[in-house]
């Protein structure tokens, strides 16, 4: 992969957004090697022409398989997974508000968004509104439970929906792994 990349580099910027296919390697490594993104982050943001602002999300944050192993992420991403299911498992009154099936919740290829990335992405995004800018979302598995089939979308999606919501912004995802986020100030 790092020689592909390094071939191909040229005068365009290249950015890349994580997923589970990047993370065969550990995640320090895949985002050296595809280099491109500000200070090699897994999520950042870069103010684009004419207006726009690009939002990079790393979906695969609060996935314990992607973390070190050991590492406080891991036992992070492992007490996510854990309480994940045991709401899930809450019965047929959860699933009738929108919680999807026991079955679908924390598929092991998955991830979401976690609660450092959450607040970095709101202040993102109200920093985009005070400059009138209009905002682009890159990520891997989708930001709304309803803009994927059951499992596919981020494993917090309701609460990553309800952030874009609140900016009046509307998601729109087109495949089950790729979510877009379009917003006009």
């Amino acid at each position: 992969m790092a020689g592909i990349v390094e071939e191909t580099r040229g005068a365009t910027p290249v950015y890349h957004c994580l997923g589970n296919h990047d993370l065969n390697v550990p995640r320090e490594d895949a985002l050296r090697v595809l280099g491109g993104n500000p200070g090699r982050a897994a999520y950042f943001t870069k103010k684009l022409p004419r207006g726009w602002r690009l939002i990079v999300l790393d979906t695969t944050d609060v996935n314990p398989r992607y973390a070190t192993p050991g590492s406080e992420a891991q036992l992070a991403g492992e007490a996510y997974v854990r309480d994940a299911k045991a709401a899930a498992a809450g019965g047929d009154a959860a699933r009738v508000l929108g919680a999807p099936a026991p079955d679908d919740v924390c598929k092991p290829w998955g991830g979401g968004v976690g609660d450092a990335q959450l607040a970095w992405l709101e202040k993102t995004l109200a920093d985009a509104v005070t400059n009138e800018e209009r905002v682009l979302i890159a990520s891997h598995c989708a930001l709304s439970p309803t803009s994927a089939r059951p499992g596919m979308a981020a494993w917090n999606a309701r609460e990553l929906a309800r952030t874009l919501e609140a900016r009046s912004m509307s998601h729109r995802s087109p495949y089950d792994r790729v979510g877009v986020v379009n917003a006009d100030p």
